[in-house]
């Protein structure tokens, strides 16, 4: 990996601001579970994970009602492995998957890096 990519992952984790939600389909994952799922709030960057539920469903709303904020949706699910959320400078979310936290950051940095510029991760889950 080159080390500008692991420059961007460190820097991603970091966090910094208020970013927006654009809705993206849910990742693919299996259906056995447990599942887990990742919140956002457009208005204010707020986020939320969930793991270890027994259906998407659970997840998604677990992840949801403990953001805190009004306006929080969720923007990932997973099931059986961990997945992480990247949004760019234009607010626009991006999500990867992997059965690493490492893997599922890079895949939503790539992705992410593919649609615009400035891209951070801002929530991760491993469900297993």
């Amino acid at each position: 990996m080159q080390s500008s990519c692991i420059l961007a992952i460190a820097l991603a984790v970091a966090g910094c601001g208020p970013v927006y939600v654009v809705q993206q389909p849910p990742p693919p994952a299996t259906q056995n579970g447990p599942f887990g799922a990742i919140a956002y709030s457009a208005s204010t960057g707020q986020s939320s994970a969930s793991w270890g539920w027994a259906t998407r469903e659970l997840a998604e709303h677990n992840a949801v009602t403990t953001c805190g904020v009004r306006d929080c949706g969720a923007v990932a699910w997973v099931s059986s492995q961990c997945a992480a959320v990247a949004v760019d400078a234009a607010r626009r979310t991006s999500w990867g998957t992997d059965v690493r936290r490492a893997g599922a950051e890079l895949a939503a940095m790539t992705a992410c890096s593919k649609r615009g510029r400035g891209c951070e991760v801002v929530r991760w889950v491993c469900s297993r």
